[in-house]
């Protein structure tokens, strides 16, 4: 008498079905953050060389950094190489005139780099990584930074070493 108001929950085979696919997600997510490194195929690991541009930075600024120093990958707080070289021109700065001749000028108390970087990555197939997985290829940006500065640079040029 009391039996007929009670409801039965009852699984069928797509239930299960989408549990263990759900499971399954998770589990791939997991497995591919915790072994992101080893994923990367660490045992082609070369040195690498890379050329950053870094447009009108302040005079100042540019005295921040020096050949030796660190630099770390923005998104990912990595390392992504030492300097090894840099060169430092005057900001150009390319103004269009009336007469539709553009000209080349430079910005006062403003810089121009070119920072030299050595580092370890991979190449493969798709390219360049550094510091794990970070792509890099020419015309690229890449935002990096010291412990005094933090800035964006475009890559110009990679070599292997």
């Amino acid at each position: 008498m009391g039996n007929d108001n009670k409801k039965t929950v009852r699984f069928n085979i797509v239930d299960v079905l989408i549990i263990i696919a759900v499971i399954a997600i998770a589990c791939a997510f997991l497995f591919r953050n915790i072994n992101t490194d080893k994923l990367n195929l660490s045992s082609n690991k070369i040195k690498l060389e890379y050329e950053l541009k870094v447009s009108s930075l302040q005079e100042n600024s540019g005295e921040m950094l020096k050949v030796g120093e660190q630099l770390y990958n923005r998104n990912t707080d990595k390392p992504c190489g030492k300097i090894t070289k840099i060169d430092v021109t005057p900001a150009e700065l390319y103004v269009p005139l009336i007469t539709g001749e553009i000209v080349k000028r430079y910005t006062p108390k403003r810089i121009d780099m070119r920072i030299t970087v050595s580092t370890e990555g991979v190449v493969n197939d798709t390219g360049y990584y550094i510091d794990g997985y970070t792509f890099m290829a020419p015309s690229k940006e890449l935002h990096v930074f010291t412990p005094k500065i933090d800035f964006i640079g475009v890559v110009q040029r990679i070599i292997k070493k």
